[in-house]
């Protein structure tokens, strides 16, 4: 698979078609001369003057007025003079609603567009969100109009001709039957009629479209610009930051203009191996295009609307270079504002951004449920690396005691998310809040999520509890050392995020931003001991310290990770403890089989036994030396 992406890319560079594309022209060429676009990067005067009326449409349609940057956005957006438009959007700051208000617009011009998306989670949003955005700017448009490749197959299905066809193809099937046509006519005439159906229905269908939605690599967007009654005027790529520069290429090869929206920040493209890792597959035309942003018309929305400024920070710091501006309403987001009762004790453990930090436990039990634990997909038949995951036994019994207290001061079960970067433990979570509700009778805990950091990119919640699953002796983080997934996680919440984690491999993390992550729990004293989730007392130290104790024995036990017990088994061995330890066994060892020799010695003596008393003392005298 690696080797054909990467024959696949050269071909792209070498095919003479690809160079009008203008992603091929503007991020791959080393100097390509319609680079002019820089010329009209920072004057507005080469953006469409009429949409200067682009305010007054928001305010009179009571559409949450969109802010300078996101105007400027849709501006360029528009200008057919720009072949190539690149949005940046940071978490909170409104991508989404941009690329919906540019859609209303162009849809108001009678403008036909296509969006690409990688994920259906991802297109599904956007194509939602257009819908509430026209009617709610009072923009009539045909119930075709935006149209996806789900849909358009329920239409060209449910049609008219589509119900004749298939009483055609039923006529054919008794012909058949009766020995009047073979098996290869029948086939031919039955395709013929399918292609008959979908070309005269598509293309009415596609005449009422104004918005054609698919994913990277989807056949449909081809098959709708095969008619003529569909002519795009621009391609919009959303999340463009996960589309693997490979995919692009295909989806955009007939486009006129291209707008890209994303986050390089964020998650990026999913790649399995390290080779595909080592060739660059995971990166997308965005990364390379952020290096070199001042060569593109490139921006970046920078007004946040969704996170509490406390929650926010630590993101804006150490990805946006303290760019993003937290909107005056963010800063009144707060659990307390809406806690009904408010919690007498630990009150500061609802506060906007909180450690409970497991390397606080020192009962040895307790601790013992702190370590992670591999386990494997009941669904795979062997225990290979793809059914391979870890769960975290305390972690998860917290971020459900947690749970059940924010339940019982009046947070509602769809405002909360749990989230943790392994399957293993959203499996264990999953198991103990199934077990909560039929021990409780609370049902309604199936509103609340439960998933993957994958699985909640572009999603927000008012609380979101994360649970980090890596607990070992090696520091190995795993997935929470991947920065992009954690400022994904991070920035989900509104007004609450628990972190749930060892404190010490944060403060003794290899990644400064990490490292910045802890100090922001600490600085604040927002650090808390596993039992206060529960309401219970625990002693939380100014400082962190392994709790694994000093020959991981306990560990080992407890792991279920080959690899990690064989890392434990060599530390050990080279450990100056373990060496010392092993001294002082050789040591007994020698003295009990000293003692052993003595013994017979005195009892060949006795025997009178003179041969075998010589040699004896012989080996004994040798042994002594």
């Amino acid at each position: 698979m690696i080797e054909a992406d990467k024959k696949f890319l050269e071909l792209v560079k070498k095919n003479q078609k690809q160079n009008t594309n203008p992603v091929y022209q503007y991020t791959l060429e080393d100097n390509p001369e319609s680079l002019t676009l820089q010329d009209v990067l920072e004057s507005h005067m080469t953006d469409p003057i009429e949409l200067n009326s682009f305010d007054s449409m928001e305010k009179e349609a009571g559409i949450p007025f969109s802010n300078e940057k996101q105007r400027t956005a849709i501006k360029m957006a528009l200008n057919e003079n720009r072949k190539l438009v690149c949005i940046q959007g940071p978490p909170g700051t409104g991508k989404t609603f941009t690329l919906t208000l540019l859609l209303c617009r162009l849809i108001q011009q009678k403008k036909q567009v296509v969006v690409l998306a990688p994920t259906r989670e991802a297109l599904a949003n956007i194509r939602m969100m257009t819908k509430k955005t026209l009617k709610r700017m009072g923009i009539k448009v045909h119930e075709h109009a935006l149209m996806d490749t789900n849909e358009y197959r329920d239409v060209i299905n449910k049609s008219d001709r589509a119900l004749m066809a298939a009483e055609e193809v039923r006529d054919l099937r008794k012909a058949f039957d009766n020995g009047e046509i073979t098996e290869n006519v029948l086939d031919e005439m039955r395709q013929s009629i399918i292609n008959r159906v979908r070309n005269e229905v598509g293309a009415e269908v596609i005449g009422n479209v104004r918005v054609a939605f698919a994913t990277i690599g989807a056949s449909f967007v081809d098959f709708v610009m095969k008619h003529k009654k569909f002519d795009p005027c621009l391609c919009i790529i959303d999340e463009a930051a996960q589309v693997m520069e490979a995919q692009t290429w295909p989806a955009v090869y007939k486009m006129k203009r291209i707008v890209m929206a994303g986050d390089p920040k964020q998650l990026p493209a999913l790649v399995f191996t390290d080779e595909a890792k080592a060739f660059g597959l995971q990166n997308s035309v965005m990364d390379r295009i952020l290096e070199k942003k001042n060569n593109f018309s490139w921006i970046m929305l920078e007004n946040q609307y969704r996170s509490n400024a406390k929650i926010a920070t630590w993101s804006n710091t150490c990805f946006y270079h303290n760019q993003l501006k937290t909107d005056v309403k963010c800063h009144e987001y707060s659990l307390h504002t809406i806690l009904n009762p408010q919690p007498k004790k630990f009150r500061n453990l609802f506060d906007p951004l909180v450690l409970i930090d497991t390397s606080l436990e020192r009962d040895v039990e307790k601790r013992l449920e702190t370590y992670e634990h591999a386990v494997f997909d009941t669904n795979s038949i062997n225990k290979t690396k793809q059914g391979f995951s870890y769960a975290n036994l305390a972690e998860a019994k917290i971020a459900i005691g947690h749970y059940q207290r924010l339940l019982k001061y009046g947070v509602q079960p769809s405002d909360i998310a749990i989230i943790t970067p392994y399957k293993g433990q959203t499996s264990l979570v999953t198991k103990l809040m199934e077990e909560f509700g039929a021990e409780t009778g609370y049902t309604d805990f199936v509103q609340t999520t439960i998933g993957t950091v994958d699985s909640v990119q572009g999603k927000e919640y008012e609380v979101v509890i994360f649970t980090m699953v890596r607990s070992n002796p090696r520091k190995t983080m795993g997935f929470v050392s991947e920065l992009r997934r954690l400022n994904v996680v991070i920035t989900r919440a509104k007004r609450h995020f628990m972190f749930i984690g060892n404190g010490y491999l944060l403060a003794e993390s290899k990644k400064d931003e990490i490292r910045k992550l802890y100090d922001c729990f600490k600085n604040a004293k927002r650090r808390f001991h596993p039992n206060n989730a529960f309401g219970e007392d625990g002693n939380v130290t100014d400082y962190v310290s392994n709790n694994f104790g000093q020959d991981l024995e306990s560990f080992m036990n407890y792991s279920n990770d080959e690899e990690m017990i064989n890392w434990c088994k060599r530390f050990n061995e080279n450990g100056p403890d373990y060496r010392a330890k092993k001294a002082l066994a050789w040591e007994k060892r020698e003295e009990t089989r000293l003692m052993k020799t003595i013994s017979k010695v005195k009892y060949e003596y006795k025997r009178g036994s003179t041969e075998q008393l010589a040699s004896e003392l012989d080996q004994l005298d040798c042994s002594s030396n």
